[in-house]
């Protein structure tokens, strides 16, 4: 089992096949400090997770390890890939001796073929979660988004738009993940909102508003949890951070393009939630960045859709929203809109706490910030802006 909790990710091995401390001769010097536990038939092993995000080859092949041990039944594939003869299997038990770290016994599907066919056929306790690669290779177009804004519900009738059939899915979840469409494939009240003359699909405020509930699809929230704000990111780093966590390489490489993609939507070119960088027509590089809040009010949107997607209490102290080492269910508006500046969120608190004092009090005094949300919704905060058309 693999959680992350507290800032660290913890295995646990319930029963244990081999000696970890052999298998952990093949990773030489590991460049992060972890702990091994003895537990009843078993180890809990610990190490942090911002680990993981700074050693994602090491951190990768180290939870491999662990696969091992609570797997390996000496099918003797391990041995095979060994090219210098120094992993033998005798009477089951691995032994390992003067191993040149050459890392060919971690070349095999999750590290431990057993574990991967257990991990197909029964799945473990990650394989609930849902895939990263939520657009395969069809993330959006400017081009589909404007269309979609022009015909509304009839984009869908035949003759009206010029997408692929492996197209269609993808780019109904990204409008649903956003808040544009709903279960049924039909346009929201938030479409309704944006789609009017006062905003527009290239307002910085309609991205706004569909950036907090893309905030939490699963590849649009691995960019945000895994990229912090005016970093450039080599393309081979964020492909290592990705296979680090299970990602095929060809997956890897859909969700580094698809970066590009978003990048290239007005939530890229208007809200400036990133870009890249190319040589030719290659990513080098990529690199998220401080978004442009034109409007108080989607920080609003976006604190109530917090609060009700986490269903925590509607008054916290704004300490909470900076806090990333605490588990939640959702992303804080902090982290999604790059908003680090305690100053600028102060101020924005306060104009807010001012002109809608029906929705929000935010308290700044001496020691004391807190943030006290009424008895309203997320969607009684889109009214606001309905009330403009």
């Amino acid at each position: 089992n693999e959680e992350v909790k507290d800032g660290k990710i913890i295995l646990t091995i319930t029963e244990i096949k081999s000696d970890w401390k052999e298998w952990a001769k093949t990773l030489g010097v590991t460049p992060f400090d972890y702990s091994v536990e003895d537990i009843k038939n078993g180890l809990r092993v610990s190490f942090s997770s911002s680990s993981a995000k700074q050693y994602p080859k090491e951190s990768k092949r180290f939870k491999q390890v662990f696969k091992k041990v609570a797997c390996c039944v000496g099918c003797k594939v391990c041995e095979t890939n060994c090219r210098h003869g120094s992993l033998k299997f005798s009477d089951g038990k691995v032994s390992i001796t003067d191993c040149n770290h050459c890392g060919q016994c971690h070349e095999i599907d999750d590290g431990c073929l057993v574990y991967h066919s257990l991990r197909t056929t029964t799945g473990d306790a990650n394989m609930g979660k849902e895939s990263i690669n939520s657009f395969a290779n069809h993330a959006p177009k400017p081009s589909w988004v404007q269309e979609f804004f022009d015909l509304g519900d009839e984009y869908w009738d035949e003759g009206n738009n010029s997408l692929g059939k492996n197209q269609i899915p993808m780019f109904k979840r990204f409008l649903r993940d956003s808040g544009i469409i709903d279960r049924s494939n039909k346009t929201t009240n938030l479409f309704n909102i944006v789609s009017s003359a006062n905003y527009g699909w290239r307002s910085p405020i309609t991205w706004g508003l569909m950036l907090v509930n893309l905030a939490n699809n699963p590849q649009c929230r691995w960019y945000i949890n895994n990229m912090d704000c005016d970093i450039f990111y080599e393309r081979t780093y964020i492909s290592d951070l990705l296979v680090s966590v299970g990602i095929k390489k060809n997956d890897a490489t859909s969700i580094i393009n698809a970066f590009k993609r978003f990048c290239e939507l007005p939530l890229g070119t208007v809200l400036n939630f990133g870009y890249v960088e190319e040589k030719g027509r290659q990513i080098v590089s990529l690199c998220r960045t401080k978004c442009n809040i034109e409007d108080n009010r989607v920080l609003l949107y976006a604190l109530y859709r917090f609060v009700e997607t986490c269903n925590l209490d509607k008054e916290f102290h704004v300490s909470y929203l900076y806090n990333e080492s605490i588990e939640r269910n959702s992303i804080s508006p902090i982290r999604v809109f790059g908003m680090y500046d305690e100053e600028e969120l102060k101020s924005m608190l306060l104009g807010l706490s001012s002109a809608y004092p029906e929705f929000i009090n935010a308290t700044f005094t001496n020691d004391l910030k807190t943030i006290s949300l009424r008895d309203k919704t997320a969607e009684d905060v889109l009214a606001l802006f309905r009330e403009e058309l």
